[in-house]
């Protein structure tokens, strides 16, 4: 890594010398190539979970694209007319959180 450094620094110290470029333009171009290496190196990071994802996407939309075993707008079967249910709730405690 800091030969990479003293190679970019040795040729724009070329390039300066030969009036090729500005010693800003040096510094611009350099800053830019480093911070640019360290954001591929950040985003390539991610490149697993990425992978994980785009299959994980894949899956969701089989999911959703599945036709159901069970047609719930059909008018055929049998009909229950009424349901009777009855409750009841015996011996339960509420806790509740209270302040120190």
């Amino acid at each position: 890594m800091f030969f990479a450094y003293a190679a970019a620094f040795w040729l724009g110290a070329y390039l300066i010398k030969q009036s090729e470029v500005d010693y800003v333009d040096v510094f611009k171009a350099f800053s830019a190539i480093l911070f640019g290496g360290m954001a591929v190196g950040n985003a390539s990071a991610f490149a697993p979970d990425a992978a994980k994802a785009e299959q994980s996407a894949k899956e969701i939309f089989q999911l959703i694209d599945k036709k159901p075993d069970i047609d719930n707008e059909s008018e055929t079967g049998k009909k229950t007319r009424y349901i009777h249910s009855q409750s009841e709730l015996l011996e339960y405690h509420i806790l509740l959180p209270h302040p120190p």
